[in-house]
Order: structure tokens, then C-alpha cells, then sequence
């Protein structure tokens, strides 16, 4: 088995620890899930949740409002690593978090328990 590079790993770690920061602050949901996938050579995340939504086009900064700074930092964490990111929402229909990086493996391979 191939091991994730630990810039990479930090960054998928990152969107993932903000997105349910963003879930618990505002989106009042029941039930979140998160799924991590090799699909190639790209490793594709999805954070995914069952709360109130928003308006992904009204949510831009503007000079006095924070909202969309954790959005805006987590798209920037990905451009870093070469990743691509999308929000997908609307009022009343959740929120889901897509990350999609390509896959370079570390030095260090995972040993197996067998």
C-alpha cells in the first residue's frame, strides 16, 4: 500500500477540520459524512451535510464581514498542492465540500499487519 505525502495529508486533514467547524458553527445539520477516496492518481474528499444550506454566489467577503474566509482558506490550502475545490449548496438543501488533489505517494511505504 502507498503512503499519502505529508503536505497533502495536512491539507486534506485542514479542509476536513474546517468544514465541520463550518457544520457546527452555521449549518445546524443532523448528520455529516466524509469520504476519502484513491480514484487514479487523484485522491477525491467529500464532506457532505444535512443543514440549512446556503447561497454559495451571495457568499463573498466583503471588507468589514469574515464570512467565507474559512471557504476562501481551504480553496487556498488546496491551489497550494495543485487541488481543486468546490462548494456545492443552495437554502434548505445541505452543504457539500469537494477536494480533489493528485496523488503522490511518500517515501514510506505501510506495512501490513498480516
Amino acid at each position: 500500500m502507498e503512503k499519502l505525502e505529508a503536505e497533502p495529508k495536512t491539507v486534506l486533514y485542514r479542509v476536513v477540520q474546517e468544514s465541520l467547524t463550518n457544520i457546527y458553527k452555521y449549518a445546524g445539520a443532523g448528520r455529516v459524512g466524509i469520504s476519502i477516496r484513491k480514484a487514479g492518481r487523484v485522491i477525491r474528499l467529500a464532506v457532505k451535510d444535512n443543514g440549512k444550506g446556503f447561497d454559495t454566489v451571495r457568499l463573498a467577503p466583503g471588507p468589514k464581514d469574515k464570512s467565507g474566509l474559512g471557504l476562501m482558506g481551504m480553496q487556498e490550502r488546496l491551489r497550494l498542492v495543485n487541488g481543486e475545490f468546490v462548494v456545492e449548496s443552495a437554502p434548505g438543501t445541505g452543504t457539500t465540500v469537494r477536494a480533489s488533489i493528485p496523488f503522490k505517494p511518500g517515501t514510506e511505504k505501510l506495512r501490513s499487519t498480516d
